[in-house]
């Protein structure tokens, strides 16, 4: 007898191995991205530099916030549909950076 009854359960059941290394991966990739943003905010407060339009204390707490919801800790994230909106501030935040690179050799 079959585990699934049809293919849409079939594929729900069955994920593919990137994929499980991925979601496995993802909680310790956040965190090393929340690492390495914590110490840009710092080189930020040390040399006064401005991030442009985006506050970049909104980076680093959707980077936190983000590592929370992946390792199931309590978070301001309730769904996936909020967690993608932390996502998008998140990498908002990282493409201003090439701007604070550009400011400091200026």
């Amino acid at each position: 007898m079959p585990m699934f009854r049809n293919s849409a359960q079939a594929s729900e059941g069955i994920q593919e191995p990137d994929t499980v290394m991925a979601e496995e991966r993802a909680p310790s990739a956040v965190q090393s991205i929340t690492r390495a943003l914590e110490q840009v905010g710092v080189e930020i407060d040390r040399n006064a530099v401005m991030c442009g339009a985006t506050d970049f204390s909104f980076t680093v707490y959707a980077a936190r916030e983000l590592g929370r919801y992946l390792r199931g800790e309590k978070t301001q994230i309730c769904n996936r549909r909020m967690a993608e909106v932390y996502c998008h501030v998140l990498c908002a935040g990282i493409e201003q950076l090439p701007r604070l690179d550009r400011n400091r050799s200026e």
